[in-house]
């Protein structure tokens, strides 16, 4: 926990550049909020193979997850969900 926020906070992203999606969290001044940016270019598999989840289970430093996309909360005890079922497919505006 950060900043004495009641939960942590990691942006998963498939993305072809490392550095693209935390320079327009920077950008946006977000970085601050955010404890850790995983990326598909990084890991070496895009969501939703279990492998990216597994990626942020460790930098999370976490047994379990709890992913959000459209407001819809899904349990995930590193396993990937399906994101037609969940509803997710979150935006960077």
């Amino acid at each position: 926990m950060r900043s004495g926020r009641p939960h942590r906070l990691a942006v998963v992203t498939n993305t072809h550049h490392p550095t693209l999606v935390p320079d327009h969290l920077d950008a946006m001044g977000l970085s601050p909020h955010i404890d850790a940016v995983i990326t598909s270019v990084e890991v070496g598999w895009r969501k939703p193979h279990p492998a990216i989840y597994e990626a942020v289970l460790g930098a999370m430093q976490c047994d379990e997850l709890e992913v959000r996309g459209k407001g819809v909360p899904i349990r995930c005890p590193g396993a990937a969900p399906e994101p037609r079922e969940a509803g997710t497919n979150p935006t960077l505006s």
